[in-house]
């Protein structure tokens, strides 16, 4: 089993759409995300509060909560900063009130090349 957080980090280019898919699982079966809230938060510097965050996604609306799945979209103008490097959370609360870091990293924006 993979240990949680996973350290992966990220690169996107400017006003690049993503989503990243999730599937939770508990010892091999898939845990209902009823209730849930899954958070993507990047920041600057790391030590900066959430509420400097550069990207807040909250989601509450799950893909399969009852088989587990969920996504967290980003879209173009979530994308739009200066290019360089960040630090990402992916996190979430279930119903219990349990919030755990699910994912996190550097995440860098480089130079969007259609664009130039």
């Amino acid at each position: 089993m993979q240990s949680i957080p996973i350290k992966k980090n990220l690169k996107l280019a400017q006003f690049e759409t993503w989503t990243q898919k999730l599937l939770f699982r508990e010892n091999g079966i898939v845990v209902d995300l009823t209730g849930w809230t899954i958070y993507f938060i990047v920041k600057s510097k790391m030590s900066d509060p959430d509420a400097s965050a550069v990207i807040t996604k909250t989601v509450t609306t799950h893909t399969d909560a009852e088989n587990g799945e969920t996504a967290v979209e980003l879209t173009s103008s979530d994308t739009d900063l200066s290019t360089g490097s960040y630090y990402y959370q992916l996190e979430f609360l279930s119903d219990e009130s349990s919030r755990k870091i699910v994912m996190e990293g550097r995440l860098t924006i480089e130079k969007n090349l259609k664009d130039s």
